[in-house]
């Protein structure tokens, strides 16, 4: 089955088209991203303006059909933190319905979380053992302890290279002053993962998304010479990224202007302008939970969404997070009815908009499937209407 993911984040908008075997097996057809940019200004106001949303309108215009081109059955659109954290974030919504022919759903925090460790867990980890993960997006950094594919503990921070970038960095370089206050602001944010974290084990960290990616790439660059980069072969997935290194890395960044961090090995130019911000988080995670070295992983969110629905395991139904396991209980088959999967993930008991077939639940129930506190609150209104209506 060819699917289609689009993730719209806060500093650039991805497609990845791919053919799915089963959950875990992915031919990738098609990579693409667009810079919109669309979490400049949102993070901060709060506020969608005019000019972001249409350029997230035409973008995703173009993805679709690029997925569509590649043969993608299903196309899937998520956003992330500046969506979520905009005011006028329903507009946008119904303008890329309008205009692009898409449902575009906005992940509650924790589902981001608990969908970006998925993908980290089974695309990096392997099936066996415990996988902590950091991904670092452009208005929040998630955090998923990992187990088997499963959560056993998940974060999200408002910490984000785009909105730190700009509401701490004025001056280029930044001063002291900017760092230091950037440095407590990511500290502070850090204070209760570390703490709810503090004695838990994991077998190994990884590091997802841009960011990570690209400090990971620049550090391996940074250490070879003009001659090996161009001789360098086959290597391992993924780069390492000890924490030692990092902080000798962040300490030169900050130091230059924005011209010399485009000329950074790895580093884009997009890249260049949050690469601080984005960086200094990074090292804060690292310290703060005492990481001493991870992997990049090239799977994220996108990947987790793709999983999600080709998921046919009735063991990994239990989860909390949006209205989405109402449907993973009751659609629990790989083959998902698009027309169901049009709802408000924040939807409360009495949304219309959301329609159970309590059959289907109760089929999937006798086949072990497991509901969550909030699925069996749902279910038991739906019931109960069920039997007035009958």
């Amino acid at each position: 089955m060819k699917i289609a993911c689009i993730d719209v984040g806060s500093n650039s908008i991805k497609l990845v088209v791919v053919d799915a075997a089963a959950s875990d097996s992915f031919a990738v057809l098609a990579r693409e991203k667009d810079p919109v940019r669309l979490g400049h200004d949102t993070l901060r106001d709060e506020q969608l303006s005019p000019a972001a949303i249409e350029r997230a309108t035409e973008s995703i215009k173009r993805l679709r059909s690029i997925a569509e081109a590649r043969g993608a059955e299903h196309i899937f659109a998520v956003a992330t933190a500046s969506v979520r954290e905009a005011r006028n974030s329903a507009q946008l919504i119904k303008e890329i319905q309008r205009k692009a022919g898409v449902s575009l759903e906005v992940l509650s925090a924790i589902e981001e979380a608990r969908l970006i460790g998925l993908a980290a867990a089974q695309g990096c980890a392997g099936t066996n053992g415990s996988i902590l993960n950091v991904d670092i997006g452009g208005g929040s950094t998630e955090i998923s302890l990992m187990r088997e594919s499963s959560a056993v503990a998940l974060f999200s921070v408002k910490l984000g290279a785009v909105g730190l970038s700009e509401n701490f960095i004025n001056s280029d370089p930044p001063r002291s002053k900017e760092l230091k206050a950037l440095r407590e602001e990511v500290r502070s944010a850090l204070e209760r993962p570390a703490r709810e974290l503090k004695g838990m084990k994991w077998q190994q960290a990884t590091g997802t998304s841009g960011t990570i990616v690209a400090i990971g790439t620049a550090l391996r660059l940074r250490a070879l010479s003009q001659d090996d980069r161009r001789a360098e072969g086959a290597r391992p997935a993924g780069d390492e990224i000890a924490v030692e290194k990092l902080t000798r890395f962040n300490a030169r960044a900050s130091e230059m202007n924005a011209g010399e961090r485009r000329a950074l090995p790895g580093i884009s130019s997009q890249r260049s302008e949050i690469l601080i911000a984005g960086g200094q988080i990074l090292e804060g995670v690292m310290q703060a939970l005492k990481i001493d070295s991870m992997r990049t992983c090239s799977w994220a969110l996108r990947e987790g969404v793709l999983i999600e629905w080709t998921d046919t395991n009735i063991a990994n139904t239990t989860f909390e997070g949006s209205a989405r396991e109402l449907l993973r209980v009751q659609y629990n088959t790989g083959i998902h009815p698009m027309g169901d999967i049009s709802f408000n993930p924040t939807a409360r008991k009495n949304d219309t908009k959301l329609r159970l077939d309590l059959a289907r639940i109760d089929f999937w129930l006798g086949k072990g499937a497991q509901q969550s506190e909030r699925v069996a609150s749902l279910a038991k209104t739906y019931r109960k209407q069920a039997t007035v209506n009958a």
